[in-house]
Parts: structure tokens; C-alpha cells; sequence
């Protein structure tokens, strides 16, 4: 068995949404300074880097990060789309270069924005994610528990109130379509294989968050 990283290292010059939010890493404990061992004091946002989106993000009531196990999310039936971006900044039906799996259960939307990272263009000028969109992925697809995208969030600044109701019809539950599907976000698209057969997400599992930063392998 192989593993592809498909997640990001963290570090002081990791990409936040709008820009406002920065990475500390300090020293604490350290062995120069006379100390037993080495440590470090490290302050970050739970939605930066490479994070996996829960309902309670939108949903006061919704369940946090700590409410998924390890088995949740795992992934035997993943699905790559590349996304065409050429005349419309969106990803939706119409920007699509194949069909969704109604039966996968995740979904990857790559739309090679990755290559902007180092860029301040991947703060403000990425594709809107369009909420019709979002409502036939819920309905369509029944199986699918997390869609994926190499973008800094679902909710681009060109387009903040579709953003907002992509995110909510995701993280929702209701009657009209199924069980919330989380959303992850900075993806590295550029390591995807087509001989991936799983995924597995490992999010930082703390209590009482939203939210968190997670580590995300393919695995061949």
C-alpha cells in the first residue's frame, strides 16, 4: 500500500481566507536555552490550511469535528473532476469536464488554482462555488458524505452570499435531501492520482470546534 499526501504542510506563510489570519510558530522549552527538551508554542485558525468544514460551522446545532470518527471518513469511492475555467469562475454544472458519480462518496473539484498559492490571487480572485450546484450534488448524490476543492474556501469574495448558501445547503440536514456533506478545502489537487482507491481524512480532533486542520492522504 502507497500513500499520496493530498493536504498541505502548515506553516507562517499558510494562505487564510482574506488574508487575515497568520500562523505562529515559537519557541518555548528549548535545549540551547538550558531546557530538558525542545518545545514550541503554536497559535493558528482552525480554518486554515487544509480543513475539513463541519456542520456546527453554520449550524449552531450541527455537529462538530470531534463528532466524526475515523470511520466516517474513510473513502472507498472517490471521484477526481477537473473544472474548466476558461469562460466562467465557477464551479458548476456547467463548468464540469465529466459527470459526477451519483455513487461516490467523495468528491474532488479540481480546478488547478493550486498553482496561485504563493500568489495573492488565491486569496481574492477564486472560483464561485454556485449553491444550484450544491443543491444537485445533495440531491443526486446520495452517497456522498465530503466534497473536496484545491481552493482556500467554498465561499469566494467575488461571490460571498453564494458562498454562504453553498455552504449551508452542504452542511444542512433536512427532509428534501440527506445527511450534511462537509466540505474540504485547500486541497493539493496536484498530487492526485488516478490510481487512488481511498482516502482518508485525519483531522486535529479537538473538542468544542467547528472545525479543524486535517491531514488527507490517497491511498493506492
Amino acid at each position: 500500500m502507497k500513500f499520496i499526501e493530498l493536504s498541505y504542510n502548515i506553516n507562517e506563510n499558510t494562505p487564510s481566507y482574506g488574508g487575515r489570519h497568520k500562523v505562529s510558530i515559537k519557541e518555548y522549552e528549548q535545549i540551547k536555552n538550558g531546557n530538558t527538551a525542545n518545545s514550541y508554542m503554536i497559535n493558528f485558525y482552525n480554518h486554515i490550511g487544509t480543513h475539513l468544514d463541519c456542520p456546527n460551522h453554520f449550524f449552531d446545532e450541527g455537529d462538530k469535528i470531534s463528532n466524526y470518527s475515523i470511520n466516517h471518513l474513510f473513502f472507498t469511492k472517490p471521484q477526481l473532476i477537473e473544472v474548466d475555467l476558461t469562460n466562467n469562475n465557477e464551479i458548476s454544472k456547467s463548468t464540469i469536464l465529466s459527470k459526477c458519480n451519483k455513487d461516490a462518496d467523495i468528491i474532488f473539484f479540481k480546478t488547478s488554482f493550486g498553482k496561485y498559492r504563493k500568489d495573492e490571487k488565491y486569496i481574492k480572485e477564486y472560483p464561485v462555488f454556485m449553491s444550484s450546484f450544491a443543491s444537485y450534488l445533495k440531491s443526486e448524490c446520495k452517497n456522498l458524505k465530503v466534497v473536496g476543492l484545491d481552493i482556500i474556501s467554498l465561499t469566494s469574495p467575488l461571490n460571498k452570499k453564494e458562498g454562504k448558501k453553498a455552504h449551508q445547503i452542504f452542511l444542512g440536514k433536512d427532509l428534501l435531501y440527506s445527511n450534511p456533506i462537509l466540505i474540504l478545502e485547500d486541497v493539493n489537487l496536484e498530487n492526485y492520482n488516478s490510481k487512488i482507491k481511498n482516502i482518508l481524512i485525519s483531522p486535529f480532533n479537538f473538542e468544542k470546534i467547528d472545525s479543524a486542520p486535517c491531514n488527507v492522504y490517497g491511498l493506492i
